[in-house]
């Protein structure tokens, strides 16, 4: 369990994969791809996912509100270069706790844990351009917007942009809000 300010995160178990599937049909038009379309494919999904505790290439987190318990989000790193200290991660919060501001604490929770419980150096992220409420929250937990890709992904039929944003451990670290973390160790247990 890892904790940063009003956040635990802990690694997805399979008891969460019904809670992830809705995650993804309802919110398909604002992520760059989905390509698990059903329960069966995400628990092969589920099962492919890195058992190396030590050195993942991926993991993925589950968000809860330390008071209530209630799972709020998820938070995924991915593709993680352990020689460089760099991973991609990407989040999504549950459709009953969006417009609340609890994105914006899942973020810095998330970043934090790459920061200072796995010690990464730098992570990166896109956003599409039509996902206003996740540009806020990488913007709040300190990412900078690097570039665009332009016309980089088709959604409702049309191309869209996808923002490219990138954050720093120095910079995070900078910001007063993210210095406020309890973390118990392994979070893969």
């Amino acid at each position: 369990m890892y904790r940063h300010q009003n956040i635990d995160l802990r690694k997805l178990r399979e008891d969460d994969l019904n809670l992830l599937f809705s995650l993804k049909s309802e919110s398909w038009g604002s992520t760059h791809r989905i390509s698990i379309l059903t329960m069966e494919d995400q628990l092969k999904w589920y099962k492919s996912l890195d058992s190396d505790v030590h050195y993942p290439k991926n993991l993925v987190l589950v968000a809860s509100h330390i008071k209530s318990g209630e799972r709020i989000g998820i938070f995924k790193i991915f593709n993680v270069d352990w020689v460089s200290r760099t991973a991609d991660v990407a989040w999504d919060v549950f459709k009953s706790f969006r417009k609340k501001g609890y994105g914006k604490q899942l973020v810095s929770a998330g970043s934090s844990f790459c920061f200072n419980a796995i010690n990464l150096h730098r992570l990166n992220c896109e956003i599409l351009y039509i996902n206003l409420p996740s540009s806020k929250c990488a913007i709040h937990a300190g990412f900078k917007k690097e570039g665009v890709k332009r016309q980089s992904v088709i959604k409702y039929g049309r191309y869209t942009d996808s923002i490219v944003y990138g954050l720093l451990a120095d910079e995070f670290r900078s910001n007063p809000e993210n210095i406020d973390m309890i973390y118990n160790h392994p979070i893969y247990s």
